[in-house]
């Protein structure tokens, strides 16, 4: 008979290993079980076994670490500033691969002939005081993001600053965002939706965002939260023919070429004309030919600022990784650029 798909009994060669399948089946898990695998080439673990408990929104995962029910946690962005008061033996703070950006959806009834949509996407993006985003809405636990790729990421466009950022109008410009509104020819009607995944946290951002867009464009923006696994855009209240998601982005390897890659693939790379999207494949292949380190991030800092020619999506901020960690209990306990614990060197004290 066939094989079972990974997805129905993944295979792997790491430190761990799942104890069984979750009951009930992967969509329903309340918890995944890892066990030390017994054919791991490297050094054992030192943990008997880790308990992953899915909890789909971080204000649960936040209280549930508060509680003492989970040693290891996420938090709201917005919680950063109480967790600092925590103590150190009680989280973890550190640079992260992630980005949050929007998109900008224009239906044929908005974009016209004689309109121009990347006028309109610049205005929204000169409209938003990313440095208020920063400080008051997240406590200074995100940087506003000049760019597509987060500094930490190799390759990275903003990794120093002799060169230019990708973004030209990621600073807060309110009367040229106007201004450019009024250019695009675009006449926003009704409500937009701005649509963003429920249970990350992100609701005072999304909130603080639509404020900015009324406050310094005059358009109507209404926040709405969709649910994970569901799918296609939420409807407005209005009747507007302009959409916008909040998109976070965390990197799955550790290279510029991802978040590049992801954009080709995602609503922003609908957005990039023939011309962008055949100099943005050409200058990844170029990148990816290079073997020199240090010559290779440069190509792939040119590859995002060809990706971000036309603004197809809008950068908003780049997050830090802090997480709750119970560093009273655990040594060795680290987390890595993907927020995730070390768990293959935890080691209990005591």
């Amino acid at each position: 008979g066939r094989h079972p798909s990974w997805a129905a009994d993944p295979l792997g060669n790491g430190p761990f290993m799942l104890a069984a399948p979750p009951a009930g089946g992967w969509l329903d898990a309340s918890q995944i079980v890892l066990v030390p695998n017994p054919d791991y080439a490297g050094t054992a673990p030192k943990i008997a076994a880790a308990v992953l408990k899915v909890i789909p929104d971080v204000n649960a995962a936040y209280e549930a670490w508060m509680k003492g029910q989970v040693d290891w946690a996420p938090i709201p962005p917005t919680a950063s500033a109480h967790v600092q008061t925590l103590g150190k033996k009680s989280f973890l703070d550190d640079a992260a691969g992630a980005v949050d950006y929007l998109t900008v959806g224009i239906g044929s009834g908005a974009a016209k002939p004689g309109t121009d949509p990347e006028e309109l996407r610049e205005a929204i993006s000169l409209a938003i005081n990313r440095a208020v985003l920063s400080e008051q809405v997240f406590d200074g636990a995100a940087r506003p993001a000049r760019g597509l790729v987060p500094p930490v990421v190799p390759g990275s466009a903003s990794a120093s600053g002799d060169g230019p950022s990708s973004c030209s109008v990621c600073d807060f410009q309110p009367t040229q965002a106007r201004q450019l509104l009024a250019q695009s020819g675009i006449v926003v009607t009704g409500s937009i939706p701005l649509v963003y995944p429920a249970g990350l946290g992100e609701d005072p951002l999304m909130a603080a965002i639509a404020q900015d867009l009324q406050q310094n464009l005059g358009i109507e923006v209404v926040p709405t939260p969709r649910a994970a696994g569901a799918l296609g855009s939420a409807a407005g209240s209005g009747a507007s023919d302009v959409t916008l998601e909040g998109v976070s982005q965390v990197m799955n390897y550790p290279g510029a070429d991802d978040f590049l890659t992801s954009l080709l693939s995602s609503g922003g790379g609908a957005l990039l004309t023939p011309a962008d999207r055949s100099s943005l494949v050409e200058a990844l292949a170029t990148a990816r030919g290079v073997v020199s380190p240090a010559a290779r991030a440069a190509a792939y800092a040119d590859a995002e600022r060809v990706a971000m020619q036309g603004l197809p999506v809008i950068p908003l901020l780049w997050p830090r990784g802090i997480v709750l960690a119970r560093l009273t209990r655990w040594s060795f306990l680290s987390m890595n650029p993907f927020g995730e614990p070390s768990l293959a060197t935890a080691t209990p004290k005591g």
